[in-house]
């Protein structure tokens, strides 16, 4: 989205696969190329490894505690 709010152009090459939650409800709903499993899955995965590379990147610049370091341990 830009800074107004508004989508984007896609990409006629770009799939997009779109997955809400209703937090006050608990449905989830998922919109896209869902008939392609094999996609959707490999989509899934790299937006999981996504996720864990941002988390690591975030811990990476955090402070640690010794007690967290197990080679520091007594």
């Amino acid at each position: 989205m830009d800074g107004n709010g508004h989508k984007a152009p896609v990409p006629s090459s770009t799939l997009v696969l779109t997955i809400t939650f209703d937090q006050m409800t608990g449905q989830v709903n998922v919109t896209g190329p869902i008939e392609n499993g094999l996609v959707c899955y490999g989509m899934l995965e790299c937006a999981k490894d996504a996720i864990r590379n941002f988390a690591a990147q975030r811990t990476q610049s955090a402070i640690l505690p010794a007690t967290a370091l197990p080679f520091l341990k007594q």
